[in-house]
């Protein structure tokens, strides 16, 4: 048996007024429970603190701050009282065919009379458990009763588990990196017949003579580069043979 005690019943009422507050503002947003898969949102909703360290990346010069929080939602509980033994209160009624009673009578059952059982004791009537008698003005015998005070223990009945969500933010700060075009490189097209830029110096165009001349018709400058002589040298002479001596010369 149990029984809803006052504190259970205004826990009831506190519940119900609660309820009554969240259907009027409509059903309030659902969100992950795992803390490793948390719920994406753009801000922390009411009621959300931080949870852990904040994930910080850099890629391409952006930075991405990635942000985690939790909210945790209390257990609903009320109290009941369990009861293990009911409060029982009864008074017995003699058989007064069998004469005078006498007591005290036996508990539950007594063949001199009849137990009429109640569920509650009056006031008046507190005390220990057991039969016992009161003096009856009228009769100017005694009255007898039985009662029996109720064995109860509170326990808490959870009406909705404690649960925490979580979600989390991510933000990126920065611009990307700025990307260098490439200047392409221009080969020149070769051309069939090379031309020079240069036009040619008279002394490159003029024919030379079949004769060279002794005297270079042009002096060389430092930066030139040195011509060969314009005259062959000559062999050596050579020498004359040497007289051969006759019989003359001899003395002969």
């Amino acid at each position: 048996m149990m029984r809803k005690t006052g504190a259970a019943l205004a826990a009831l009422g506190l519940a119900a007024a609660l309820a009554a507050g969240s259907a009027a503002m409509g059903s309030p947003p659902s969100y992950s429970t795992d803390p490793t898969n948390p719920t994406l949102v753009g801000s922390a909703p009411e009621g959300f603190g931080p949870y852990g360290d904040p994930k910080v990346t850099t890629e391409d010069c952006v930075t991405t701050t990635d942000r985690e929080y939790s909210r945790t939602t209390p257990a609903v509980t009320h109290e009941e009282t369990v009861v293990d033994e009911p409060e029982v209160w009864a008074n017995f009624s003699p058989d007064h065919q069998q004469g005078p009673f006498t007591g005290p009578p036996s508990w539950p059952t007594d063949d001199r009379g009849t137990w009429h059982v109640h569920d509650q004791i009056p006031p008046g009537h507190e005390g220990p458990d057991g039969v016992y008698d009161r003096a009856n003005e009228h009769s100017g015998n005694s009255d007898w009763f039985y009662r029996h005070a109720e064995v109860s223990h509170v326990v808490t009945v959870v009406d909705h588990e404690a649960y925490t969500e979580y979600v989390h933010t991510v933000e990126h700060s920065g611009d990307p990196c700025p990307t260098e075009t490439p200047t392409p490189s221009v080969t020149p097209t070769p051309s069939e017949t090379p031309t020079s830029s240069e036009t040619p110096t008279s002394s490159s165009t003029s024919t030379p003579t079949s004769t060279p001349t002794d005297t270079p018709s042009s002096t060389p400058t430092p930066t030139d580069t040195p011509t060969e002589p314009s005259e062959t040298p000559s062999a050596p002479a050579r020498p004359a043979d040497p007289a051969v001596p006759t019989a003359i010369d001899a003395g002969l």
